[in-house]
């Protein structure tokens, strides 16, 4: 990822590392979408790190993570995808953040909430959902398989592909909020609705996650957990 979300983590890993005299060195496991984890793999069998940080880690990282271990290297996962019994996980409270952003809405009086989240085997994603449905049973409000849809990543591009479905449904015939899996999805969702020339929020409410510099510059404001 080198959206704007992995910029911020990035500079707080920097933040942090500087006061031990440790630098961080980055490698991609999926550049221009083809997946090459051969240099992460370098790095394991030849000593040249210190330690891991693998952010989403999923299950295509098994081998890497295995490897790390067999050699002592210390190991950080953030947002991983896939459950691993060695090193420290940092995790966001996303079951929590689901709640938040139904009971956002249900406070400003909507009855019919749409989900579309990132990749369904991503953690986050199923979290932030079950989330998002606990908050709306309390109210007796069911979350309709009709109204729930997973993109091919967490990028603008997937809140696009979401937007384009929204739209074809008709005004009559779609959901007064949408719950996006993060801020990037939702941005690139309200772009394609305002382009269409759909009131935000008037017509549509719209609520991301991640709280990422470029919602609060865009008009209309982005609400996000």
């Amino acid at each position: 990822s080198q959206g704007p979300g992995f910029i911020q983590l990035l500079g707080g890993i920097e933040e942090e590392l500087v006061a031990s005299r440790y630098s961080v060195v980055l490698a991609s496991l999926a550049l221009r979408d083809r997946y090459d984890a051969s240099a992460v793999s370098a790095w394991i069998t030849e000593h040249r790190v210190d330690g891991l940080i693998f952010v989403r880690y999923t299950k295509k990282e098994r081998r890497l993570l295995r490897g790390a271990t067999k050699a002592g290297l210390p190991v950080v996962l953030v947002g991983p995808d896939e459950p691993a019994r060695v090193g420290f996980t940092v995790r966001c409270r996303n079951v929590q953040a689901g709640e938040l952003a139904g009971d956002h809405l249900l406070e400003l009086g909507h009855s019919r909430v749409a989900f579309a989240g990132g990749p369904r085997e991503s953690l986050d994603t199923r979290d932030r959902l079950d989330g998002l449905k606990q908050a709306l049973a309390r109210r007796g409000i069911k979350l309709p398989p009709a109204d729930v849809w997973f993109g091919d990543s967490y990028d603008p591009s997937s809140g696009i592909a979401y937007a384009e479905r929204f739209l074809a449904r008709g005004a009559k015939g779609r959901p007064t909020a949408v719950v996006l899996g993060n801020d990037a999805m939702a941005l690139g969702f309200m772009r394609t609705l305002l382009q269409k020339n759909v009131r935000i929020p008037d017509e549509v409410a719209v609520v991301g996650f991640d709280g990422i510099p470029d919602g609060a510059l865009f008009w209309p404001g982005l609400t996000t957990v």
